[in-house]
């Protein structure tokens, strides 16, 4: 028999023996005991937003329309993805519509953090820059509005990338003619992976890591000694969408923070500023 059709014969009987297998499920057990049930595969596992799934081969991916969506908001949807993947440039430029950027900031589009409309990356070497998840910043206390206590010359966000040409090729200021009279950008930032050993009650040891935060030139002067730093990686947009589409009304009315219903599930309500109301 050749190699490819002893293969063939082998996923045939894999297939034949799974086939066979009991419909209750699949049970793990050790000296002590089941402690494990797995229920069988169903299929209805492949299409977790229903109807509206769409397919995640050869790689997820998160920014398309749902596969359900009505014709007619489709173009709401392309004209939103569109403007996401805008680049963002600095003024003046002869379009106006998406002009302005800088003179520091964090990203030129909204999908370069959002990537394929998923979360960011954390850099993986301490020699990377941060770029996508971002760093918030804080003095000690509490802001009755923002929560957060702005430093008085980096605010509440530190601000990695900057119009500067200098930066832009990535030279200092002191390799670029000129370099010190553009604006540069706030810090560099990097991470540095911290490695823990932890056991668990039943004696497995895992791996767990931690980044630190590691800043270098700070160009607009030193942070404070007691100033809080946090990483913030750039959310899923995933079902944003529908989250959006539920009114804040239902939201208030299924909150059931204490669980009253005692259905398992409770929810809290995260109140923030509106600008624009003052509340």
């Amino acid at each position: 028999m050749t190699p490819k059709y002893r293969h063939i014969l082998l996923v045939f009987t894999c297939l034949f023996l799974a086939s066979c297998e009991s419909d209750s499920g699949v049970s793990v057990s050790s000296d002590e005991g089941s402690y494990l049930d797995v229920p069988t595969f169903d299929v209805s596992e492949l299409f977790p937003g229903g109807e509206g799934s769409v397919a995640f081969k050869p790689f997820p991916i998160f920014d398309l329309p749902l596969l359900n969506l009505p014709k007619e908001s489709l173009k709401y949807f392309h004209a939103g993805k569109a403007l996401a993947n805008q680049p963002w440039v600095k003024a003046p430029v002869t379009t106006d519509a998406r002009d302005g950027l800088g003179p520091i900031y964090n990203a030129r589009s909204c999908l370069a953090c959002h990537q394929n409309g998923g979360k960011s990356k954390m850099p993986e070497k301490s020699t990377e820059t941060l770029f996508g998840p971002l760093v918030r910043i804080s003095l000690p206390g509490k802001n009755n509005i923002d929560g957060v206590v702005p430093d008085t010359h980096y605010g509440d966000q530190l601000q990695n990338q900057s119009i500067s040409l200098a930066h832009q090729l990535g030279l200092s200021k002191e390799q670029f003619p000129g370099g010190h009279r553009e604006v540069q950008p706030e810090a560099k930032i990097f991470i540095d992976w911290v490695y823990q050993s932890v056991e668990y009650g039943d004696g497995t040891t895992v791996e767990l890591r931690k980044p630190n935060i590691r800043l270098q030139e700070l160009n607009y002067g030193p942070l404070p000694e007691n100033i809080l730093m946090g990483i913030r990686n750039a959310p899923s947009l995933v079902g944003m969408g529908l989250i959006e589409a539920i009114g804040e009304k239902e939201i208030i009315k299924n909150a059931d923070e204490h669980d009253e219903d005692q259905d398992g599930i409770s929810g809290k309500l995260n109140y923030v500023w509106d600008r624009f109301e003052q509340t």
